[in-house]
């Protein structure tokens, strides 16, 4: 099960911008974008059946996204932290770079 790390992050408003880069409201807002970005998409392209619901937060995604730019953490060292597979963290990290640009 994913670790949910952005929980842990948002009691420190400090914290959570030395560790992600961004202030929290900035966050929010870039969270807001990519959940739009990612219902255009769904609607323009509609499926009956999605596959299994992901186990990390948008939230996270973006937190795991920002955190290895921002730190150039290996893809090891971020499954651990948020205790996915190295696999699903990069695949991540490729997913939420193409949304957020």
């Amino acid at each position: 099960m994913a670790k949910d790390i952005y929980q842990s992050l948002i009691t420190d408003e400090k914290k959570f911008a030395r560790m992600s880069g961004l202030k929290k409201s900035l966050f929010d807002i870039l969270v807001k974008k990519v959940q739009e970005q990612i219902e255009e998409h769904q609607q323009a392209h509609p499926l009956s059946k999605r596959g299994k619901k992901p186990q990390m937060s948008l939230e996270n995604k973006l937190l795991l996204m920002l955190m290895y730019y921002r730190n150039y953490h290996t893809y090891l060292t971020l499954s651990e932290l948020f205790g996915i597979s190295e696999g699903y963290a990069n695949k991540t990290v490729h997913k939420m770079s193409k949304l957020v640009v």
